[in-house]
C-alpha cells in the first residue's frame, strides 16, 4: 500500500504498533526508501516519556476498561471460566489472547474493539478516561505535525 501511494506522489504517513514485526516493517520501508523516518509513527510515541516496551493501538486505552470490554464482548463464552491476566505481558491484547487461550477460548480483538466503538457513540465517558484522551490527543498532534512536515517538504521522498 505504501509503495502504491508513494508511487503516485501522494503524501503518506504510516501508523504502526510498536512491536517486533511492525518495527521490521518500518525498517524495510525505510531501507527500501519508500518513506523517510519522520513519515513512520509508532503508537508508543503517544505515551511521551512513559513509553512502554511494546504497544498496540489498544494500549492507548485504559487497560482495565479494555479488559472489561473484552469480558463484556465475550460474556456468553466466559460463563463459568476465569481469566487470569499476566501483567508481565506488555500489550493488553497479547495478555488477553494468552488468558483466553488458558481458559480454552480464542480472543479476537475486533469484538472488544467493536464494543469500544459502540460505547463511544452512546457513552464516551464510560470508555474514555482523561489519560486515554491525552494519549489520543498526543497521537493526533504527532500525526498533524508530521503531515505538516511532509506537505511543507513538497518533494519526492528520495529524489
Amino acid at each position: 500500500m505504501v509503495s502504491l501511494l508513494t508511487s503516485q506522489k501522494l503524501n503518506a504517513l504510516v501508523l504502526l504498533d510498536d512491536e517486533k514485526q511492525a518495527l521490521a516493517t518500518r525498517d524495510e520501508m525505510l531501507k527500501s526508501k519508500l518513506l523517510r523516518d519522520h513519515q513512520v509513527i509508532l503508537v508508543s510515541e503517544a505515551f511521551g516519556t512513559n513509553k512502554p516496551a511494546e504497544s498496540d493501538i489498544e494500549d492507548l486505552l485504559d487497560p482495565t476498561i479494555y479488559e472489561n470490554l473484552a469480558r463484556d464482548a465475550y460474556e456468553k463464552e466466559l460463563q463459568g471460566k476465569t481469566l487470569a491476566l499476566n501483567k508481565d505481558i506488555p500489550r493488553i491484547v497479547k495478555r488477553l489472547e494468552k488468558s483466553f487461550q488458558d481458559a480454552g477460548l480464542v480472543f479476537h480483538k475486533t469484538r472488544a474493539d467493536g464494543l469500544f466503538y459502540r460505547k463511544m457513540s452512546i457513552d464516551p465517558k464510560a470508555v474514555m478516561t482523561d489519560d486515554t484522551s491525552k494519549r489520543f490527543e498526543a497521537l493526533f498532534a504527532i500525526i498533524a505535525e508530521r503531515l505538516k512536515k511532509v506537505i511543507e517538504r513538497a518533494a519526492d521522498p528520495f529524489h
